[in-house]
């Protein structure tokens, strides 16, 4: 029987950094030494900076967060925004376009946008159909028909 141990993180290997980083760190952390070298042979600021390809905010951005937060600093961070719109129109819509468009695969926004508003007199317009049916698409709750 082989008994395997667990990785027991004695106070030494606290400071020790095990965790694997991505390419765009390391090219980052590259691109500050090769700067620190420049400048320490006696190159100018400007001439440094146009030979690695980097603007002057960007070498003074990834310092400042290579020194605060370390390695960890250095990873790209998402650009995606914290709020996102949700949609407008309500959830009794998008079941009613679901459930028209099922029963007629071939229907488009603008025969289902006459039909909602003639037999359901519910106000929408072509584009929040054709949305609704766009993201029920995606979701693939529904096909598209062919002819």
């Amino acid at each position: 029987m082989q008994i395997g141990s667990l990785r027991i993180k004695s106070y030494r290997s606290w400071c020790i950094d095990d965790r694997s980083y991505s390419k765009i760190v390391r090219q980052k952390l590259s691109r500050l030494k090769k700067f620190d070298t420049l400048i320490a042979g006696g190159c100018k600021e400007a001439m440094a900076l146009s030979a690695l390809g980097m603007s002057r905010s960007t070498l003074y951005r990834d310092k400042r967060a290579l020194k605060k937060f370390g390695l960890v600093g250095l990873e790209s961070k998402s650009k995606r925004p914290k709020n996102i719109r949700s949609p407008l129109y309500s959830r009794e819509l998008a079941n009613l376009v679901l459930k028209l468009r099922k029963q007629e695969p071939t229907w488009g926004k603008i025969k289902l946008h006459k039909l909602i508003t003639r037999d359901y007199e519910i106000d929408a317009s072509e584009a929040t159909v054709g949305r609704i049916i766009s993201r029920l698409l995606a979701k693939k709750k529904i096909h598209l028909a062919y002819f």
